[in-house]
């Protein structure tokens, strides 16, 4: 639940992200009202086969806005932005774009060099691109 006034402070969805529109919704909501979880779901949503959420490319394009429209934000925490970093590079990576899939993974490496995953993915994504091994599909990283 959002306070009316809260909701007009901040404005509505941003139309132009292909999906992931409440997420960013939400980053902006957090810079003027604190937000609260629910240690329960008090929603429960059904993706279909045809839901944008299951398109890779509008998944993988609305991170990398919201990570360069946000990007003050997300520098505040260095393990929040290689989390997102490894996840924009994992949808990448599923649509073949392993070179820019690399690139996210660095960064998230550089950013938080502790993390294992974004090692592991770089990893996995080096050794598909040498021997052709882990070819893009779906559930991979």
């Amino acid at each position: 639940m959002i306070r009316a006034d809260v909701a007009r402070r901040v404005g509505g969805f941003d139309t132009r992200l292909p999906c992931n529109n409440d997420w960013e919704y939400m980053i902006r909501l957090s810079t003027v009202a604190p937000i609260y979880h629910l240690p329960k779901p008090v929603v429960v949503a059904y993706i279909s086969n045809d839901s944008i959420h299951r398109r890779m490319r509008s998944k993988a394009l609305s991170f990398l806005i919201i990570l360069r429209k946000h990007a003050d934000l997300f520098s505040k925490d260095r393990k929040a932005h290689a989390a997102r970093l490894f996840t924009a590079g994992r949808y990448l990576f599923k649509l073949g774009k392993k070179r820019a899939a690399i690139l996210c993974m660095l960064r998230a490496v550089r950013l938080a060099p502790r993390m294992p995953k974004p090692w592991l993915g770089i990893v996995h994504t080096q050794l598909s691109r040498i021997i052709g091994w882990g070819s893009p599909r779906r559930g991979a990283l």
